[in-house]
C-alpha cells in the first residue's frame, strides 16, 4: 500500500506552486479521496468521539450520525460502515474497506484503540488533530490570498487592454497616420504575437507540464527535483517547515498510539508531499532497526532536518520522552510556518501591489501617448 501512495505521489508530479504545498499541510497529504476531505473525516470522527464517550454503542453511533441532516453527504459511507460492523467486522476493518477514503495511518490508529479499548480516546485525537490542521491551513490561505488575487486581477487587466482595448486604439492612429512611440509600438507588436501565437505557447505550457510529469515517473529523478525545490530561496525554508510537520505529526501520532520507534517511523514513510524527505524518512527507520540514534541519522540529512528540530529530537532520546518532544516540534514548526507566511507577505504583498500598478499604469500610458500627438497635429 505504501509503495502503491509513492507511485501515485511521484506520478502526480511534485512542483505545482505554493498552494499545491499547502494543500498537503495535514498529518497525512491532504487531499480529497472519493469526494470525502479531511475536514468532513474529522467532523464524523468529532461526533463519534462525543457519542461513544456518553455511553452509545458504535453501531448506534454511526446510525445516528448518519440520519443527521449535516450528514448528508456522507449517508452512503456510514451505512456502508454501520452494516460492516453489523456483519461483525471491526470499526478499522470497516474503514479500510472503504478503499481510498480513510488514510491507512488513521485505520492503524484506530486499530491501536480497539486493541487497548481507548477508540474514543483515539477517534477524539484524530478529530482534534485534523481541525488543528485545518485551521493552520486556513490561517495560511487567508494570508496569501490577498496577494494571489491581485496578482491574476492585475494580469487579467493587463491581457485585456493589450488584447482588446489597444488595438482599437491603434486603428484610431493608423487610420490617423498618427506615428506610433517605441512604448506603444511594442504593446501592440506584444498584442499581435498573443493573437497568433498564444495557441503555440500554450501547447508549450502543457507540453512542458507533460514532460515534468513523464520525468517523474522515475522515482530517483522525482527525489532530486523536490531536493532543489527545497533549495529554493525564501520558500525552500517555509517547504521544509511544512515537510516536517507532516512528519512530526504522523511520528508523534504513532508514538501517543502506542507504537515502538522503528515501527512509528515505518508507518511514518509516504505521509509526506515532499519525496526528498519522505526517502530521507526511509533512511531514519532503517537506521533506528539497525540499532542507531535517531537524532544521529537526522545529522546525516541536515539541509532536510532544522536545527531545532534535530535538537529537541535529542532531548527526547536522552529523557525517554519522545512523544512530548515530538509535541513541542509540533508546535515549533506551526508558529515558524506561520512566521515565515508572514514575512513572505510582507515582502511579496507590496512588491506584487506596486508591480501591477506599474504594469497598469504603463500600459494606459503607453495606449495615450500616440494621442498627444494627435492633439499636437489638430493645433496645427
Amino acid at each position: 500500500m505504501k509503495a502503491t501512495a509513492a507511485r501515485t505521489r511521484t506520478n502526480s508530479g511534485g512542483i505545482g506552486g505554493i498552494f499545491r504545498w499547502l494543500h498537503s499541510i495535514q498529518l497525512t497529504p491532504q487531499r480529497k479521496t472519493r469526494g470525502v476531505s479531511k475536514r468532513r473525516q474529522g467532523e464524523v470522527f468529532s461526533h463519534l468521539a462525543t457519542l461513544l464517550e456518553n455511553g452509545v454503542t458504535l453501531p448506534k453511533a454511526i446510525l445516528t450520525i448518519s440520519n443527521e441532516t449535516s450528514m448528508r453527504w456522507g449517508k452512503t459511507l456510514l451505512q456502508s460502515l454501520h452494516s460492516a460492523i453489523e456483519r461483525g467486522d471491526s470499526f478499522s476493518k470497516a474503514l479500510a474497506r472503504e478503499e481510498g477514503v480513510f488514510e491507512e495511518i488513521v485505520i492503524q490508529q484506530i486499530r491501536i484503540g480497539e486493541r487497548s479499548g481507548n477508540v474514543p480516546q483515539v477517534l477524539r485525537r484524530i478529530a482534534d488533530q485534523m481541525e488543528t490542521d485545518n485551521d493552520l491551513r486556513s490561517r495560511i490561505y487567508k494570508k496569501l490570498s490577498y496577494p494571489t488575487i491581485v496578482t491574476l486581477a492585475g494580469s487579467g487587466v493587463c491581457a485585456f487592454m493589450i488584447l482588446f482595448i489597444l488595438p482599437v486604439f491603434e486603428e484610431t492612429y493608423r487610420k490617423s497616420k498618427i506615428p506610433l512611440p517605441l512604448p506603444t509600438q511594442v504593446l501592440v507588436s506584444t498584442g499581435q504575437f498573443l493573437t497568433s501565437y498564444g495557441w503555440i505557447i500554450l501547447l508549450g505550457l502543457i507540453g512542458i507540464g507533460i514532460a515534468v510529469r513523464q520525468v517523474r515517473r522515475n522515482h530517483n529523478l522525482a527525489i532530486a527535483m523536490d531536493s532543489h525545490i527545497l533549495r529554493l530561496p525564501l520558500i525552500g525554508p517555509w517547504l521544509v517547515d511544512i515537510a516536517m510537520l507532516q512528519f512530526m505529526d504522523a511520528l508523534g501520532t504513532m508514538l501517543q498510539s502506542g507504537f515502538h520507534l522503528a515501527d512509528a517511523l515505518l508507518q511514518c514513510q509516504g505521509v509526506v508531499s515532499n519525496l526528498a524527505v519522505d526517502h530521507a524518512i526511509g533512511s531514519l527507520g532503517k537506521a533506528v532497526r539497525r540499532g542507531e540514534r535517531l537524532s544521529r541519522e537526522m545529522d546525516r540529512h541536515q539541509h532536510l532536518f532544522p536545527p531545532v528540530v534535530s535538537q529537541l529530537v535529542i532531548v527526547g532520546e536522552q529523557t525517554g520522552n519522545l512523544g512530548p518532544a515530538s509535541r513541542q516540534i509540533r508546535d515549533h514548526l506551526k508558529k515558524d510556518i506561520e512566521r515565515k507566511t508572514d514575512s513572505f507577505v510582507r515582502v511579496v504583498e507590496p512588491v506584487t501591489t506596486i508591480l501591477m500598478a506599474f504594469l497598469v499604469g504603463g500600459i494606459l500610458l503607453a495606449i495615450y501617448m500616440p494621442m498627444f500627438g494627435m492633439l499636437d497635429l489638430v493645433e496645427r
